[in-house]
């Protein structure tokens, strides 16, 4: 039998194969074109015609994404034409599918190796694939970060990185500050500002051009707060003149540049031990004019003077004097007059009776002057 194939298209290329009724068919554009076959039987002479239609798409090519990613992270592919497609991704001999997928289309490379990505139609062409190396994220540093975590503000600090890891160049992120120069090696310099927080983060970064950023090691810091430094008195509240006392202040950890105890008035007191230190014993002095008094502790630190102030007051000696009391039986009550002076308020004096005889009684305590039983 003889075939002889045709078409309605010219832009349809056939051609023959070695069996005469197979055709192979190449459109070089989309559309719908019919396909025609003339067949003659040689031998009987009788023969007949058949035709076939055919719909031709495009296929559908794949844009946007990139050509490398980190693992952990997501691209987002685009289509031409776009609309509906299916998705297609194969990596490592394993193929996953989304189908009906309107829009672009996101995918997450969690895994290290080469991706190809297709797209197409609902029952039509799939195009080129978009090639995709996804690079493994280095582990994060296995060093530690060595520098203070309390640091002065706008004074420079360096922090370091203990080890480095082969295959990895470490970079640096400062919360809060500003680094000083690279923000990459194995040190950094620090200068912290504003109110915080504050922090500073290592990361290692892959050798490759894509650079892939491993999850931070991260060092949290503090500005020193010298609101935190507090002065403890002794326990009392109201000290004798001449009398020595302690006091002791907590840093909270600070250590200052300089410190000094001063009293206000200079006169007040002075002091016997500890003198710039944080622990100082002072001697209060008699009451000059007044008893109340500072005991200040003077700190300078990151390059300011701090004070923290303690108030002191010293017991005022009362003046009392006695009326002569009356002849009295024995066995009776004695009342007795008294005048009291220099005696603060909320304050007491306490009586004594001292007879010829050596005796003691203790007549209670005052509280100003009048008429005591």
């Amino acid at each position: 039998t003889s075939v002889l194939w045709s078409t309605n298209d010219p832009s349809v290329q056939l051609s023959y194969t070695p069996h005469r009724n197979e055709i192979m068919v190449k459109a070089s554009q989309s559309g719908t074109f019919e396909i025609r076959a003339e067949y003659v039987n040689t031998l009987l002479g009788c023969g007949g015609s058949a035709r076939f239609e055919i719909n031709v798409t495009s296929p559908v090519i794949v844009t946007g994404g990139a050509d490398t990613v980190c693992t952990g992270s997501s691209l987002t592919f685009s289509s031409i034409p776009g609309g509906v497609n299916n998705w297609t991704v194969v990596y490592n001999n394993t193929t996953q599918n989304y189908n009906n997928v309107n829009g672009p289309f996101t995918h997450t490379f969690n895994t290290a190796g080469t991706y190809a990505i297709y797209a197409s139609k609902p029952g039509g062409c799939m195009g080129d694939a978009k090639i995709v190396k996804a690079v493994k994220v280095p582990d994060a540093p296995t060093g530690s970060i060595t520098g203070p975590d309390k640091v002065c503000q706008l004074i420079p600090q360096t922090y370091s990185l203990s080890s480095l890891d082969s295959g990895a160049i470490p970079v640096w992120e400062v919360t809060g500050g500003t680094i000083q120069g690279s923000n990459t090696g194995q040190s950094i310099t620090v200068i912290f500002t504003g109110a915080g927080p504050f922090s500073v983060s290592v990361r290692n970064r892959s050798l490759d051009p894509i650079g892939c950023l491993s999850p931070p090691v991260t060092l949290p810091v503090e500005a020193f707060n010298m609101g935190t430094i507090t002065v403890t008195p002794p326990s009392g509240g109201l000290y004798c003149p001449s009398s020595s006392q302690t006091f002791t202040a907590n840093l909270n950890g600070i250590v200052p540049d300089s410190m000094e105890w001063i009293f206000s008035p200079s006169n007040f007191g002075s002091f016997v031990s500890g003198q710039g230190t944080s622990s100082v014993t002072v001697n209060f002095n008699e009451i000059s004019t007044n008893p109340n008094g500072v005991l200040q502790l003077k700190i300078v630190k990151c390059g300011k003077i701090h004070y923290i102030p303690v108030q002191v007051q010293l017991r005022t000696t009362p003046m009392i004097a006695f009326a002569n009391a009356a002849p009295i039986c024995p066995g009776s009550d004695l009342s007795f007059t008294v005048t009291v002076s220099n005696l603060p308020a909320g304050q007491s004096a306490h009586v004594l009776f001292e007879f010829a005889n050596g005796s003691t009684h203790p007549a209670g305590s005052v509280t100003g002057s009048g008429t005591y039983t």
